[in-house]
């Protein structure tokens, strides 16, 4: 890419009314459709330009802004203002979405699937990374190595690993984060999107009270879950354990796997133990777990909710939901919506140089199975 720090034969005529920055951005257009710019010149940076026209850095930032929202121009970091190739799509600029290895999580999958979409749609050509951990269970940051050697104008990372947060700060990438937890410091983060599994939990925690429920099983699986109820119910009196029905040993399990897990583990407890064990109400982390354990209970003839309520995790977009013969009580997570809303902040971010933060949740529903 050759350099052209150059400008145009232009002058300023304040006596006009067109605008400076208007004016600007009409000279530097004609000099690109009539060549004197080719494709891969890099127009004089901002201070620059300023100091040859006499335009403040702020009207030649608004030229630059509106050849860019053209298509005429591409701002690339550490390179400069690229003029663009007319016969290629003409990106604005583009992203790395870092994404989580070991398996698909469908919800992170949706939310990935949703952010592209719409930065596709906007212009920015979104490039995928996904990082893989080795044998001895370290990160193999060797694909992110070579897809940061591309120009890319902000990195998002879809998973909570602060391992590689810290990776990409040390080397200096600007990045958003989307994660359930919060970094004290992290230089070169721009802006976090925070799910807080944990807001729809009052809402559970509510209803239990008000039904006057004295025992509640959480059901779950060997790794991370995306909510704890048990310290909230135990906070006001009511009995709270918990069982793992699920052992993946840090392996990928499908859901269909793991409903089927969970069903075979209801049923063979039940035929073991009977009712007795059964609380108030199960709570299931998962929708999947869900899915098996309502099949097996209703094969048992174990009523919901008159025997037994249930209350559930559910993804929509994604998951299971799942799917029973009476709406489920459930804490409900929307990938799509969430997706949705980080695009919204990474392309704003993107259009100002202003990345903001903010907060997703899933909501509580009641329905009536407690």
């Amino acid at each position: 890419m050759r350099k052209a720090f150059r400008l145009p034969p232009f002058k300023v005529d304040r006596t006009l009314h067109t605008s400076l920055a208007v004016q600007l951005s009409d000279a530097l257009r004609t000099a690109i459709r009539t060549g004197y710019y080719a494709p891969g010149d890099v127009l004089p940076p901002i201070r620059e330009m300023s100091e040859m026209t006499g335009i403040s850095c702020v009207l030649v930032s608004r030229a630059i802004r509106i050849l860019k929202e053209e298509r005429l121009v591409c701002p690339r970091p550490h390179i400069g203002i690229v003029v663009c190739d007319s016969k290629s799509p003409m990106w604005k600029g583009q992203t790395l979405i870092v994404v989580p290895g070991g398996g698909s999580i469908q919800y992170l999958t949706v939310v990935g699937d949703v952010l592209r979409d719409m930065l596709t749609r906007e212009g920015y050509l979104p490039l995928v990374a996904t990082v893989l951990r080795k044998e001895d269970g370290s990160f193999d940051f060797s694909l992110l190595e070579m897809m940061i050697h591309h120009q890319i104008d902000v990195t998002v990372q879809l998973h909570d690993q602060p391992e590689i947060s810290q990776w990409l700060s040390g080397k200096g990438i600007p990045f958003v984060r989307f994660s359930k937890t919060v970094l004290d410091s992290c230089k070169n983060c721009l802006g976090t999107v925070l799910r807080k599994n944990d807001v729809a939990v009052g809402g559970f925690v509510e209803l239990c009270r008000k039904n006057g429920v004295k025992s509640v099983l959480q059901i779950s699986m060997d790794s991370k879950h995306p909510v704890d109820v048990r310290n909230a119910l135990e906070g006001i009196g009511i009995a709270a354990d918990e069982w793992k029905v699920v052992v993946r040993n840090g392996r990928h399990i499908p859901g269909t796997q793991v409903a089927r897990a969970s069903a075979d583990a209801f049923t063979a407890r039940l035929e073991k133990e009977g009712r007795k064990w059964l609380p108030d109400v199960l709570f299931f982390q998962d929708d999947y777990l869900a899915m098996g354990a309502l099949t097996a209970l209703q094969a048992a003839g174990v009523r919901i909710p008159e025997d037994v309520g249930v209350v559930t995790w559910a993804n929509v977009n994604c998951g299971c939901g799942p799917i029973f013969v009476k709406p489920l009580t459930r804490m409900e997570a929307n990938a799509a919506e969430d997706g949705e809303y980080l695009a919204k902040i990474v392309l704003e971010g993107l259009r100002t140089g202003k990345y903001n933060s903010g907060e997703v949740s899933p909501v509580f529903i009641r329905g009536e199975t407690v």
